[in-house]
């Protein structure tokens, strides 16, 4: 059993991923044992547990659309990059969530933390009514954001140190100059909160040397492509403080080419 949707998501460009239970519909039979994090009487119910499943709203992106468009408002860079450096041979996670703002709300689901925050063992869920419950008791709640995702995203990690002024070619998906592109997996994926994001599979990255790496994440510019940045997508601020100094890196919005990235250092120290 994986992550059910609690927070809402806008499908760019065609296509989505697939999600457990049914739009906006909630099936809770199992309570967890645990700390009652629940008010009011309620009872809790993790995800990850077969025969709990909830959705929230989702929708293509018709409605959404400016001339054919579906810009993107804010881009929150993962807070391992804008708030700490890189050691060589240490994983990082690398992720990236992009949100677009709503004038008429969306229906998400609240969570509750249960069990080990912060840790891959992490476990969320919801409070309801006892079991077997129906929907009227879950606690919901009106969002006026929600996430975007397009299956066209990439992205691409180069070592950029001593490199002239780099340009990005739109054509092979990098920029000129420097090392040699990084090629990672990067897609959507459900997580333990219940936000559609972007992330990397396999671990994350593992960087191999020293260095400055810049890391890009793109749309194809064509007239096909729907999702993409404008001169008002802006960076959300990280959450978390940089934990010495300058550490982390400082993220762009290049809208002409329809990408945003982040230069992030890798140091000597890991392993």
């Amino acid at each position: 059993m994986g992550n059910n949707l609690s927070f809402p998501v806008i499908w760019g460009d065609g296509a989505g991923l697939s999600l457990p239970g049914e739009f906006l519909q909630a099936s809770l039979t199992v309570p967890w044992t645990g700390t009652n994090p629940c008010l009011g009487g309620l009872v809790p119910y993790a995800q990850k547990t077969e025969d709990n499943l909830w959705q929230a709203e989702n929708s293509a992106a018709g409605p959404y659309l400016e001339e054919g468009h579906l810009y993107v408002d804010q881009i929150d860079w993962g807070d391992s990059l804008e708030s700490v450096d890189m050691k060589v041979g240490r994983p990082v996670r690398v992720e990236l969530s992009l949100y677009k703002a709503l004038v008429d709300p969306m229906t998400g689901y609240e969570l509750v933390m249960m069990a080990n925050p912060s840790s891959p063992n992490e476990v969320q869920g919801v409070c309801a009514g006892a079991a077997p419950t129906t929907e009227a008791t879950i606690s919901k709640c009106e969002s006026t954001e929600a996430t975007v995702y397009s299956p066209t995203a990439k992205l691409v990690i180069k070592k950029i140190d001593g490199a002239p002024e780099l340009t990005w070619d739109a054509a092979t998906g990098t920029w000129t100059g420097g090392g040699s592109a990084i090629a990672l997996t990067f897609a959507g994926e459900l997580n333990v909160g219940g936000k559609v994001i972007y992330g990397l599979s396999q671990g994350g990255w593992k960087p191999g040397e020293t260095g400055t790496y810049r890391i890009t994440f793109f749309f194809p510019i064509s007239p096909d492509q729907q999702t993409g940045f404008d001169a008002e997508t802006i960076i959300r601020p990280a959450i978390e403080i940089a934990e010495e100094g300058d550490a982390g890196g400082d993220a762009v919005v290049d809208a002409t080419n329809n990408l945003t990235y982040i230069d992030v250092d890798v140091l000597a120290g890991g392993g």
